[in-house]
């Protein structure tokens, strides 16, 4: 899995408790702060070694689109590409290009340009969203029309569930509930199953 932050992998806590994969992130998201909160969340539900901190800063990284400097971005490619290999990945996760923060939006680029060549399944992982009613209205993120018959929902067991609720409920993610506000807290358990 390919985040361009820490603290994505909230996204997908019941995926990772059942996958066990590795998990590559592109920043510090932000500082060191950020980093350990990640770190701490993904103690039971995957070995230290799995995760990957490339350590870029957050700003280096929007300095890079602003300065149109492409080198920058195939460095970051070419050492994701390194731990792909390594890791003889089959299949790919990597946050969705959403058109909300483009250091996001990177993470899709730097997985394809980190795989060129080989023939891997990459999946695109929306941080928050949402299907209501009968007609599927999609908010926050929304995926073009075209790409909707693709979409995968995953629905977790009661148990994988019940510990993404204990995890995000623990005081681990302090930051991005602070960042995200209380009604995130009182959302947990009727949208964390999926």
């Amino acid at each position: 899995v390919v985040f361009s932050h820490p603290n994505h992998e909230v996204a997908l806590l019941g995926s990772i408790e059942r996958l066990r994969p590795d998990l590559v992130f592109l920043t510090d998201g932000g500082g060191e702060e950020r980093v350990e909160q990640t770190r701490r969340g993904l103690a039971s539900y995957v070995e230290p070694q799995s995760l990957h901190f490339l350590g870029h800063r957050e700003q280096a990284l929007y300095n890079a689109l602003l300065d149109g400097d492409a080198g920058f971005y195939r460095a970051i490619a070419a050492e994701v590409a390194t731990i792909l290999a390594r890791l003889d990945a089959q299949t790919v996760f990597c946050d969705m290009v959403e058109f909300y923060n483009p250091v996001h939006d990177m993470a899709l680029p730097v997985v394809r340009a980190a795989l060129s060549g080989r023939d891997v399944p990459v999946w695109e992982v929306p941080l928050i969203w949402q299907r209501q009613g009968a007609k599927e209205a999609y908010e926050m993120q929304r995926a073009p029309s075209s790409l909707e018959p693709g979409c995968r929902w995953v629905e977790l067991t009661d148990r994988e569930a019940a510990h993404k609720v204990t995890t995000l409920r623990n005081g681990v993610y302090e930051m991005l509930f602070r960042q995200l506000g209380g009604p995130i807290l009182g959302a947990i358990p009727s949208h964390a199953s999926r």
